[in-house]
């Protein structure tokens, strides 16, 4: 498969190979995610679980600075009713139904103790690595991803 990068405001969905890495584009804004950012994450999942071609998938974000400090709190009223807001789509959940490895990689700030909606982002992730991790990560688990074959249990 030819590498390819698509930008969807606020996210960067890059394929190369089997792998592929979805990267959080706001540094300036810490990463935070917003109601469009969202619908983009949802169309992306399905994407990511409809393609046998991905095997993995990297969860990053731009900067240094921040992984990601969860919702944006100066857009919540694109969502509406207090009550649209409760019941919209939520990002974290999102990550939780891609049917492959996520692997977050995580850089800079990402948690406190008051456990923000970073964390449940981060925390969506099957494997979360830090920066100094990832080398390791790719040395020891992507060619695996590369060689793994799914199997069929059924007979027809």
């Amino acid at each position: 498969m030819a590498e390819t990068t698509q930008d969807l405001g606020g996210l960067v969905f890059d394929i190369n190979g089997s792998v592929a890495t979805l990267r959080l584009d706001r540094p300036t804004k810490l990463n935070t995610m917003t109601p469009e950012m969202g619908r983009e994450l949802a169309g992306l999942v399905t994407r990511i679980n409809d393609d046998d071609e991905i095997r993995v998938i990297v969860l990053t974000g731009t900067g240094e600075r921040a992984f990601s400090a969860g919702s944006d709190v100066a857009v919540l009223d694109q969502y509406g009713t207090n009550w649209q807001l409760r019941n919209r789509v939520d990002y974290a959940r999102m990550i939780w139904t891609i049917r492959k490895p996520v692997i977050a990689a995580v850089a800079g700030f990402a948690r406190t103790e008051f456990s923000g909606g970073q964390s449940k982002l981060e925390g969506a992730a099957y494997f979360r690595f830090f920066t100094w991790l990832i080398l390791g990560t790719a040395v020891l688990y992507i060619p695996f991803a590369c060689l793994y074959r799914p199997k069929s249990y059924l007979h027809s």
